[in-house]
């Protein structure tokens, strides 16, 4: 008897859900490999560079939000007209900690 490895079952065994402004709640995706590059180059940029630091949390708040698991397509203007700086801070640095926790995790 043969066994199968169901990638797609432990793809989306843990998901961060976040609830949204119309209380629906999205789920979303572990990070891919280029998700979690961004999130640590955001680490790592200046604080005084105000615009080029504000550009990058909504461009990552971007792809976090359409890397969900129903494929439920977000535009950047949905991002920026919906999500002011504190907002993406703690939704950016929660993912985060989420992500670190997956690679500190024993299989």
């Amino acid at each position: 008897m043969s066994k199968i490895l169901d990638l797609k079952q432990i793809s989306n065994k843990n998901t961060f859900d976040i609830k949204l402004f119309d209380d629906s709640v999205l789920k979303i995706k572990k990070p891919t490999q280029q998700m979690f590059v961004e999130l640590v180059q955001l680490q790592e940029l200046d604080d005084d560079d105000y615009m080029t630091l504000l550009e990058a949390l909504y461009n990552v708040m971007f792809m976090i939000l359409n890397n969900n698991t129903e494929n439920r397509a977000f535009d950047k203007s949905y991002v920026s007209d919906n999500f002011d700086i504190e907002l993406l801070k703690v939704v950016i640095e929660s993912y985060f900690s989420f992500a670190k926790n997956l690679l500190s995790e024993k299989n």
